[in-house]
């Protein structure tokens, strides 16, 4: 799509640089709630089979 976009409009293409940091919020609080999922369930599972957390 980027290469048609950039041969359609004889290579003057830009950025939108603010459409860009909402995307990039966007996409990096979406991994911090994946992250934080994660280790609570990992710390869940810890604590059914009785473990401590430490290797």
């Amino acid at each position: 799509m980027c290469e048609s976009l950039f041969h359609a409009t004889s290579g003057q293409v830009g950025v939108d640089t603010a459409m860009l940091i909402g995307w990039h919020r966007l996409v990096a609080e979406c991994w911090q709630v994946m992250i934080r999922f994660r280790l609570g369930e990992s710390h869940a599972s810890e604590r059914l089979e009785g473990g401590t957390g430490s290797a």
